[in-house]
């Protein structure tokens, strides 16, 4: 695994790599290997923390502040992690139908 986002990224991709390995009497580090893989789902109420209206207004605040900030040459838009994922999503649902590229098509038929 390779860390990203420098310092932090690296203390980020270690947090979970705990939580989804050892924490859960998973494989972790070097001794993981394909199919060890282990599963941790946190969940919490926000409103256990802060307001609900408080924390929407904070939240949306924040997408717009990183949908607003300045882009590379040749970029059109910033998104946010899930929000070209959504797109695809709502326009699937508007044509009524899912596009898929040819070779995955290929593969699914050879399937059958």
């Amino acid at each position: 695994m390779l860390p990203f986002g420098g310092h932090k990224g690296y203390a980020l991709a270690l947090a979970f790599e705990i939580l989804a390995g050892p924490l859960v009497r998973a494989k972790a580090g070097a001794m993981a290997v394909p199919g060890s893989n282990g599963f941790f789902i946190l969940a919490f109420d926000p409103t256990t923390f802060t307001n609900p209206d408080q924390f929407r207004s904070q939240v949306d605040s924040l997408i717009r502040e990183i949908k607003g900030s300045k882009r590379r040459p040749g970029v059109s838009e910033i998104y946010y992690p899930g929000e070209q994922s959504e797109l695809k999503r709502a326009q699937s649902l508007t044509r009524g139908y899912i596009e898929i590229n040819d070779q995955i098509l290929a593969d699914v038929k050879a399937l059958l």
